[in-house]
């Protein structure tokens, strides 16, 4: 399943970056049927 990354930063310094380094990503699931369950997914961001 593809999955977009979007960064919007609060400081103005990192810019629309994400910073380097090991980050998890968290997706919430979910059914029509109301079951759920959850996927993560470790990332490296290398300068």
């Amino acid at each position: 399943m593809p999955v977009l990354i979007g960064t919007a930063s609060m400081v103005p310094q990192l810019g629309y970056a994400v910073p380097p380094g090991r980050w998890s990503l968290v997706i919430a699931l979910q059914t029509e049927t109301g079951e759920g369950g959850l996927a993560s997914l470790e990332l490296t961001v290398t300068p």
